[in-house]
């Protein structure tokens, strides 16, 4: 196995893979989501995001998160509430509840217009350092309700409590028996760490990563992306 470079601060970045016991993280953003669905599609508005985690111990923690699903002629919004396991400095896995509101679309679509989902989820997030202040990431969940959740970008240490976050996130789920509803758009958001005992150094102990184990992560994610969105795309699209 290859072993890559050391992560630094980046090692705690969000969406974060490692923990420190009575650590909180506070992150807020925004999400310019659009909507889509067979014969309908609503254009993208600028849609809060947030939540908070925290580090239960140094392998466990508890997430919660907020998106709001507005778009140019609908509206709804997100709540997720996940316990998350981290199986490598660079690689955790969540699973949890996820309720997914959407409403004010056409009276012919949907249920009269609306429609609620509360799914069971489970999904993985990975990581990869490119310099010591900027890494990569990739995020991907399945649900029940056909919900599918996939999301990608870059994300950048200020110091060592804080990180800039930019990518682009889209989202599947069951709209009625007859159709999917989708959302997708880019997102950019901040994150502020604090708790958890001492002050975190600016140069963290080196880790010595697989880069196998980023590797078959991303794999599962891009290949779980493509069967899903096959799958998905007659029953979005064309219906």
């Amino acid at each position: 196995m290859l072993a890559l470079a050391a992560i630094s601060t980046t090692a705690f970045a969000s969406p974060q893979t490692t923990f420190r016991p009575g650590e909180f993280e506070i992150n807020a953003g925004m999400w310019d989501s659009a909507a889509r669905t067979a014969g309908y599609k609503s254009d993208g508005e600028w849609n809060f995001l947030g939540g908070v985690s925290y580090g239960i111990t140094d392998k466990w923690a508890a997430q919660y998160q907020y998106t709001g699903l507005h778009t140019d002629h609908t509206n709804g919004n997100m709540n997720e509430l996940n316990a998350v396991y981290s199986l490598h400095p660079q690689v955790a896995a969540f699973a949890g509840w996820n309720r997914i509101a959407m409403k004010d679309y056409p009276s012919g679509m949907l249920d009269n217009g609306k429609a609620t989902n509360n799914i069971f989820q489970m999904g993985v997030v990975a990581r990869q350092p490119v310099t010591d202040v900027v890494d990569v990431y990739a995020k991907g969940a399945l649900g029940t309700e056909e919900t599918s959740m996939w999301e990608a970008g870059v994300n950048m240490a200020v110091d060592s409590n804080v990180d800039l976050t930019a990518g682009y996130r889209y989202m599947n789920t069951r709209g009625n028996s007859d159709r999917n509803v989708s959302y997708k758009g880019f997102l950019a958001g901040v994150s502020y760490r604090f708790g958890g005992g001492s002050a975190r150094p600016t140069s963290l102990k080196t880790w010595p990563v697989s880069l196998a184990c980023f590797t078959n992560a991303s794999r599962f994610t891009f290949w779980a992306f493509w069967i899903s969105a096959e799958s998905l795309s007659k029953r979005t699209l064309f219906r």
